[in-house]
């Protein structure tokens, strides 16, 4: 080293002892003992003041010994894998260590001094490990609760969004972070949003209720309280809000108004809770404080008696440039004459800058500019003057925690220490800096998050508690106030077992029991007293945590009030069982063979509902008695007259006053505790003992028809009763109504297939009829054409002119009604000389058609196109005729001088199921009041001298597609063509 004359400075032996011995971070310099591949053990050469093994053995015996004499088996291995790491690599390491005999935990730095001495460097970082572990467990409470918390920076851009505000809003944090809040949430305010600020940068928080809206596009309201958060400096950093839905309460307002008496003692409650709330802060500050006050003396721990080093100066210069820690060192007069690369890299200042300078001066620059004054100048140098004076060299300055500046301008946090160093020249000072800049910044968010989590507790509508692993309660939030009715100072101290309702005891014991086993957080719904001595429902979360030596200490539970919801549950699982037994009534009821059955189930189904013992199903006659009596099977049991007797003694039943109401009033009648004096005057002898009754009208539209009664329910019946049966009673009436309905539409049937099957047997003799006569009627007419032919060919000429004609149209009148009687033949053996349904290519059935028209096709000049065609389930030999008849009329019916032009296609419809065929030309068309009557037989739009036919074609077509489940239809304009459509269904 040299000093700031460019003199050389020996600071090697004792010097370099002390400089070490002053270290704040534990030194220990390792002998490798190694076997013929590895490190196999390390022996201790030299331990400063600070490190760890001087919590349980002196330096003095420690030095020589082995770390397999003094180290645990986990530690023991990290050491021997480090070292072994290092040799292999040549590169320094770093790792983070738990010392578990004092529970501490340490940053090691480790390098080779030379290739037989390793050096390790360690920092206790215990504090900062469990800080950040406070952290984490302050996060995890965060997350408990279900009340949205949200912390905005000034921009108003989220920075925080805890697990309540996932599922209230239905963003994940990933995507709320960075947005601006009133954007994502389109927050709607109930007052001017500058007006909420101004109240906010007054007060220091705002409380209102805003509408939000969720991802889904549902909007909420929410009781919403914003805090504003500031840094040490006092200055605003951002706003944290903690949002409840009030949705339903808000919902609810008009019946909590109705409780106007009850709202001054809710006032007087609140502001119980709010003083006691007070009190609470006001005490955790105090507590807060003390705790801050502890650390700090307990910050830096003093440094023992020194021990000299006994290596050259050139170990001592590379541990100098291994530790974390920034080093300053001068001469006798406080110039600086050495500085580690730590110190350098912490302040940001280069060490040829800072070499010569005097300490004092470096250490104002460091102050940061605005705080910078003369008289602060002035006492940082008679401090350093003191020291260099001083001749107790345990004499040194208490470590401080500092802000800095460093060159570039940031700022950080340092803890330094200046002390003074005896050298065979003088007096010189040594200065150690560390960076605590994390730790400070960890204090900060743990006093943040404490601030926040005290103020989310004492605001949130859930309530949050603490209890040992006994289930004792440690801690219960004020909000236990509002939900449970108890002081929290009463709760305290007592087992959360003793509220929890009898019937869930058991289970809550063994959920609780079985969390603290597998150390998972559970969630539950629990019947808790109230203080009142009723008993609500609660949800509960809880989580288990941890102490300082991660042991169980206990469970944190979040605790809402949802007895609403399972009474909307109760009620829900209720209309589910009126609305099985409607479906059980209207299943059963369509396989019953009589009216007593259906009514049988719907009273079996009455009395589960209700529980009931017995009941039945009148009929009401226009004198007002009770007729067409169906009891039900679990009634019947309890008669003590013969089974054939009890409708009749049902009947003989007066309506006395009781169902005499119903009946007036068409109101439902419920009787509870049924005078039993009255017993006798309207129930026949022998009749079951009534203690109690459920009647209820039985409706159809306006009109009383009947009624149900159900009896002798082991509870009063209530109101729930009476709703199931109103619904059920509507059920019943259709189930019968819709019985007799379907007796009626049977009958219908049966006489409706009597009349189908006399019309089949019609049709079939018409068929035959139709067969019969064209085929007999032929015979004559060849005579008749025969005869008529010979007649021309033996006497034409030799008669008048009369004559002849009248010979010819005989014959032409024989011939046309031939072709007729022949078409009719055709007409009637389409549905009778039927061929299987195949699936054929229909492509493939055109060309065979087509095939047939060739000379026709030919002799027209006319030109056939089609398009792919699909396979279909048809009778082939009848579809050929379908192609064949309308290619045949298109070229037939073609316009004078211009060639036919016939075009075939066909495309899918999957809605109907069919392909849709069509048959394009360009002739002469069809008027659209003809186009319905060309389909039916022996109707001719043309004279015969005009165009030759029987009129029978398109009726045979229309007839074999109706025979496959399709339909035709044609789309034409006169003089400009004609399209021909039919369908084929895709299966029969």
């Amino acid at each position: 080293m040299i000093d700031a004359n460019n003199n050389s400075v020996d600071i090697q032996s004792s010097t370099n002892f002390q400089i070490f011995d002053n270290l704040l971070d534990g030194v220990i310099v390792y002998e490798l003992i190694r076997d013929a591949f590895k490190v196999v053990n390390l022996r201790i050469k030299y331990i400063n003041n600070t490190s760890v093994i001087n919590e349980f053995i002196s330096c003095e015996n420690a030095i020589g010994k082995t770390i397999t004499e003094l180290y645990d088996n986990d530690t023991l291995f990290l050491h021997l894998k480090m070292a072994n790491d290092i040799i292999k690599s040549g590169e320094n390491r770093k790792f983070k260590a738990y010392f578990k005999p004092l529970d501490k935990y340490y940053s090691v730095s480790t390098y080779l001094s030379d290739h037989n001495t390793l050096v390790t460097i360690s920092t206790d970082i215990t504090e900062k490990e469990k800080m950040e572990e406070k952290l984490q467990k302050q996060a995890d409470l965060l997350d408990l609760t279900r009340d949205a918390i949200i912390v905005r920076d000034m921009g108003d851009r989220i920075i925080f969004w805890n697990h309540g505000a996932e599922e209230r809003y239905g963003w994940m944090r990933e995507e709320a972070y960075g947005k601006v809040a009133h954007n994502l949430l389109k927050t709607e305010f109930l007052e001017p949003l500058t007006q909420i600020f101004n109240q906010l940068f007054q007060r220091g928080h705002w409380e209102g209720e805003v509408t939000h809206t969720r991802r889904d596009g549902k909007k909420i309201v929410v009781l919403s309280r914003w805090e504003l958060q500031k840094n040490e400096n006092n200055e605003p950093t951002g706003y944290m809000e903690i949002n409840t839905d009030i949705t339903k309460r808000k919902k609810m307002e008009k019946a909590i108004k109705e409780f106007g008496a009850s709202q001054s003692k809710i006032a007087k409650e609140l502001e119980s809770a709010r003083n006691n709330l007070e009190k609470q802060v006001k005490e955790r500050t105090a507590e807060l404080e003390e705790a801050y006050n502890a650390l700090k003396r307990k910050a830096f721990v003093a440094s023992q008696n020194a021990r000299a080093l006994k290596e050259s100066e050139e170990k001592f210069r590379e541990t100098l440039k291994q530790l974390s820690d920034g080093i300053i060192i001068t001469d006798e007069h406080g110039n600086i004459i050495e500085c580690n690369n730590a110190f350098n890299q912490i302040t940001g200042f280069k060490k040829e800058n800072i070499m010569g300078k005097s300490i004092w001066d470096v250490q104002y620059k460091l102050i940061p500019e605005e705080e910078r004054t003369h008289k602060l100048y002035i006492g940082i140098k008679s401090k350093i003057n003191q020291l260099l004076k001083s001749k107790n060299m345990l004499n040194r300055n208490q470590p401080e925690d500092i802000k800095i500046q460093r060159y570039d301008g940031k700022h950080r946090f340092l803890q330094t220490i200046t002390f003074p160093i005896k050298t065979e020249k003088g007096v010189i000072i040594g200065s150690f800096n560390r960076d605590i800049t994390e730790r400070k910044e960890s204090e900060k968010a743990l006093n943040d998050s404490e601030k926040q989590l005290r103020m989310i507790t004492n605001n949130m509508i859930d309530m949050v508690s603490q209890t040992d692993m006994c289930g004792v309660i440690r801690y219960v939030s004020p909000s236990g106030k509002i939900l449970l009715g108890y002081e929290p100072e009463e709760l305290i101290g007592t087992s959360i077992f003793d509220y929890v309702h009898p019937d869930n005891l058991e289970e809550i014991k063994s959920i609780i029991e079985i969390s603290f086993i597998e150390m998972k957080p559970g969630r539950v719904e629990v019947q808790f007293r109230h203080a009142d001595g009723h008993y609500i429902w609660l949800e509960i979360a809880g989580t288990i945590f941890f102490d300082e030596k991660q042991l169980v200490k206990g469970a944190v539970f979040g605790s809402r009030d949802i007895s609403e919801r399972k009474k909307a549950e109760e009620q829900i699982k209720r209309q589910y069982s009126v609305l099985n037994g409607i479906n059980r009534i209207f299943r059963e009821s369509l396989t019953s063979e009589t009216e007593e059955e259906v009514a049988d189930v719907g009273l079996n189904v009455a009395e589960k509902l209700t529980g009931s013992e017995m009941g039945f199903i009148a009929e009401l006659t226009d004198n007002e008695q009770l007729n067409n009596v169906i009891v039900s099977s679990s009634a019947k049991k309890l008669y003590k007259v013969p089974s054939s007797k009890i409708h009749k003694s049902i009947k003989s039943i007066k309506i006395n006053s009781y169902l005499m109401r119903v009946l007036k009033e068409e109101k439902p009648q419920i009787v509870n505790n049924f005078d039993l004096s009255n017993y006798e005057k309207w129930l026949p002898e022998k009749h079951p003992l009534v203690n109690s009754f459920l009647c209820v009208p039985l409706k159809q539209g306006d009109k009383v028809i009947g009624l149900i009664v159900l009896a002798n329910k082991k509870e009063n019946y209530n109101l729930k009763d009476l709703e199931v049966m109103e619904s059920l009673s509507i059920a019943i009436v259709e189930a019968l109504m819709g019985f007799k309905s379907k007796n009626k539409l049977k009958r219908y049937k049966n006489r409706l297939e009597v009349t189908i099957g006399d019309l089949k047997r019609s049709n079939e003799e018409l068929q035959r009829f139709a067969y019969v006569a064209s085929h007999d009627l032929q015979e004559p007419l060849r005579t008749i054409a025969s005869f008529t032919q010979l007649l021309e060919r033996r006497y034409k000429g030799k008669f008048d002119a009369d004559a002849d004609e009248f010979m010819m149209y005989t014959i032409e009148a024989a011939l046309r009604m031939k072709e007729q009687i022949k078409g009719l033949l055709e007409y009637s053996r389409i549905s009778t000389k039927e061929n299987k349904f195949l699936h054929v290519n229909s492509e493939f059935i055109l060309n065979q058609a087509i095939a047939n028209l060739k000379f026709a096709i030919k002799e027209n000049n006319a030109e056939i196109t089609y398009d792919s065609l699909p396979i279909v389930l048809c009778d082939a030999g009848q579809l050929q005729r379908i192609f064949q008849n309308l290619i045949s009329n298109a070229i037939k019916f073609k316009k004078e001088n211009l060639y036919p032009k016939i075009h075939i296609s066909a495309k899918k419809d999957d809605e109907n199921r069919e392909y849709i065929f069509s048959v394009l030309d360009n002739g002469i068309g069809i008027e659209k009041q003809y186009m319905k009557r060309i389909f039916i037989i022996f109707q001719r739009l043309h004279t015969m001298e005009e165009y030759h036919g029987t009129g029978i074609g398109l009726s045979i077509v229309k007839r074999i597609i109706e025979r496959h489940g399709g339909r035709i239809w044609v789309e034409s304009e006169l003089g400009k063509g004609s399209v021909f459509n039919f369908t084929i269904p895709y299966s029969k």
